[in-house]
């Protein structure tokens, strides 16, 4: 999956390890009394990174196979991609964290309609992955925006898929999650 974002197993550790940073002040590491430079702001807690990472090729091993076999297309996530841009979509606000909008209202979601279940769950695995590897997501975090929060008969994926795509988002991936907000209009 990571080759369709031109990234090798080594951007895979680095976003992970990114995951995994915990920014510092100088005067945590150095104490005051030696006024040392600060060389690099932040800590890396690379047993945190290394668990998170067992726990995303885990979920490629359990969950995975389900949603990505076959392997994904690139031309048909590209062509999902552009039929539900009004649904779905990702950009950055001004601190650079990116902003993942999810739209479940019914005229959002009425593109829906022309993917299978499958064709869904898979897009969604997709989108996952284009935010985890996006390099400001990564340094600034992520907030998921979602209007409408409902399965419509139009919208049903199998549970078990929800529940697995969640997880990843939330529990296995190297997306640091800020906030989750949930926008509930008519």
């Amino acid at each position: 999956l990571h080759r369709h974002f031109d990234k090798t197993f080594n951007d895979i550790f680095i976003t992970f390890l990114h995951w995994a940073t915990v920014p510092v002040e100088d005067f945590a590491l150095h104490g005051n009394e030696t006024r040392l430079p600060l060389t690099f702001p932040f800590l890396i807690n690379v047993t945190m990174a290394f668990r998170r990472l067992e726990m995303y090729a885990n979920w490629l091993h359990e969950d995975g196979k389900h949603i990505l076999e076959p392997p994904l297309d690139p031309n048909s996530m590209r062509r999902a991609e552009k039929n539900l841009k009004r649904h779905v979509q990702f950009n950055h606000d001004d601190h650079q964290q990116s902003l993942c909008w999810l739209d479940f209202m019914p005229d959002a979601t009425a593109a829906l309609i022309g993917f299978s279940p499958m064709e869904k769950a898979r897009y969604y695995v997709w989108f996952i992955h284009s935010v985890m590897f996006d390099e400001k997501a990564q340094v600034n975090g992520s907030v998921l925006i979602a209007r409408n929060m409902q399965l419509l008969p139009s919208n049903w994926i199998p549970f078990d898929f929800i529940f697995s795509i969640g997880r990843l988002y939330c529990m296995c991936s190297s997306i640091r999650v800020k906030r989750m907000i949930s926008i509930e209009s008519s």
